[in-house]
């Protein structure tokens, strides 16, 4: 079993990143909520990290842990007038990606006259190249929600998705366009029988405690397009997502994104990236209400107002001073980390969304593509080359589709397209690197393809790829991993592990996975995936 010093000792030549995953921030009602909220977080943690904490963690004191291969954990605790405030965070090994580490931030806050705050964070711990993860949030998050008051914006939270009924739809149209709302809502059309595109109870135990989520039934849904007008409303079995700062003479649908049902009724994709939006949501957000209080940040306050009070000689205030300034350095450093994170990650988005109001902009062209494919797909025939697609490839900006198009209609004995394939590289319309996507494909149906008919290894074949080719998955693939890469060719199911791949990121923008498989008896390359990557 991987340990903390072998992935460090792995990781030293690696550059390394933090990449914020999940943030909850709210309030507690309860009379004892501040030592409850303490014990439950002690207990969690030492399950977590599966460590046996001293003796001052059962009191909610201050106290440092190193267990080594296991784990660490710092607590503080800060206590003055005004109340007082506990932190702790645990670095743990959750997986066994080498040069990953988990990072769970954890506070809890009383002050004279107020509600208990809570805070849970989770950051990963990662080099450039990680292959990237499923957003996340901690499990005591949902286990302190199913046994405390918690509340946020003036509404409770709770471990379900709560219905709206038709009489309540006034409620949520002034929760929707509460200025001072701070989480999100994600509101779930859902037809007479509850019956959603995502499965409900999945979203919750993503979502809980991260955001409002409600669902609303057909009649309710009448009432509130009545209320907020159809481009603001949510109907049809569609899902919202409404982030805060609405309002109805700034209101713009385009941000708050909408899911449309997919004629199948059933999109299980889609709680993975409403997922990858909420739960990352609170790191934008740092004062007043939503701040965060992290074992540094403690630290810092302690040594300033040490140092500002500091007697003695004056290198004991010296002294003072140094620890102080230290302790800032180190919140400075993490928030510029996260901050980094953060911006990029946004570019990416926007990336993304510029990319899509293209594709909008360019709609006869799509679905010119499109019938292209589903002809293509009626008549079992690669499908044709069109001028538009030769001049794509002189401007270096072929779409994934066009790119696929060309390398079949120019090699139909070396390589063949499934449907599958033209399906997911629609999907990815937004991906940027295009040039380097027909590179790539070229290659496989060219030099890749040549070595391997001509009897050469796969060792031998992949050298044209460079790092960007894998024979099969960082990790070990669940049932679900293995179906995803599991398609049909001529009737039989044809599992595909080898995949040419560009990019790391969370994002159709940024990365790409080309799935595919080498019919040796046939001399032929069959791709079953040209898009996003897909999970394990």
């Amino acid at each position: 079993m991987a340990t903390l010093p072998d992935l460090e000792s792995a990781a030293m030549n690696r550059p390394q990143r933090n990449l914020p995953v999940s943030r909850a921030i709210f309030d507690l009602s309860d009379r004892a909520a501040f030592d409850a909220a303490v014990s439950l977080s002690v207990e969690w943690i030492a399950n977590t990290a599966a460590v046996e904490l001293p003796s001052e963690a059962a009191h909610g004191d201050s106290f440092q842990l190193d267990a080594g291969s296991r784990a660490t954990v710092n607590a503080f605790r800060l206590q003055d007038e005004q109340g007082h405030v506990w932190a702790a965070r645990t670095t743990y090994l959750g997986d066994k990606v080498a040069g990953r580490k988990w990072l769970t931030d954890i506070f809890v806050e009383q002050r004279a006259g107020s509600l208990t705050r809570y805070g849970a964070q989770l950051i990963c711990q990662c080099s450039a190249d990680d292959p990237g993860f499923d957003h996340s949030r901690p499990r005591i998050v949902r286990d302190l929600i199913g046994k405390l008051a918690a509340e946020a914006d003036g509404e409770s939270l709770t471990n379900e998705v709560v219905p709206v009924l038709t009489e309540e739809v006034s409620q949520l149209a002034g929760l929707l366009y509460n200025p001072e709302r701070r989480l999100p809502v994600v509101l779930i059309s859902v037809d007479d029988t509850g019956g959603a595109q995502v499965d409900l109870e999945r979203l919750a135990n993503r979502l809980s405690g991260t955001a409002h989520l409600r669902s609303i039934a057909t009649e309710a849904g009448f009432e509130l397009t009545r209320m907020v007008g159809k481009r603001m409303s949510t109907f049809n079995g569609a899902i919202r997502l409404y982030m805060p700062g609405l309002e109805t003479e700034t209101e713009d649908p385009f941000k708050h994104p909408l899911w449309l049902c997919p004629h199948s009724g059933s999109n299980p994709r889609a709680t993975h990236q409403i997922a990858s939006r909420v739960l990352p949501l609170q790191f934008r957000d740092s004062e007043g209400s939503a701040r965060f209080w992290r074992v540094g940040l403690l630290r810092q306050a302690a040594s300033r107002a040490l140092a500002n009070s500091a007697a003695g000689s004056r290198e004991d205030q010296l002294a003072a001073e140094v620890e102080a300034l230290r302790a800032e350095i180190d919140v400075a450093k993490e928030a510029g980390q996260t901050a980094e994170a953060l911006m990029t990650e946004e570019a990416a988005k926007l990336t993304e969304l510029q990319a899509e109001f293209a594709r909008l902009e360019d709609e006869n062209h799509s679905l010119r593509e499109r019938m292209r494919g589903l002809a293509q797909a009626s008549s079992k025939t690669h499908p044709p080359l069109a001028p538009d697609d030769v001049q794509a490839v002189f401007e270096r900006e072929p779409t994934l589709e066009t790119s696929l198009r060309i390398v079949t209609a120019l090699f139909p004995d070396r390589v063949t397209v499934l449907e599958s394939a033209l399906e997911s590289a629609r999907d990815s319309y937004a991906f940027r690197h295009r040039s380097k996507a027909f590179e790539l494909l070229w290659s496989l149906s060219t030099s890749y393809w040549t070595t391997l008919a001509e009897g050469g290894s796969d060792v031998t074949a992949r050298q044209c790829f460079g790092a960007s080719y894998a024979a099969k998955e960082a990790e070990t693939l669940s049932k679900a991993g293995r179906q995803r890469r599991t398609f049909i060719f001529e009737g039989a199911e044809l599992e595909m592990e080898r995949h040419l791949k560009i990019g790391v990121a969370d994002n159709k923008a940024e990365t790409l996975r080309i799935h595919f498989e080498w019919i040796a008896d046939r001399r032929l390359i069959v791709i079953g995936h040209c898009g996003a990557h897909l999970n394990f």
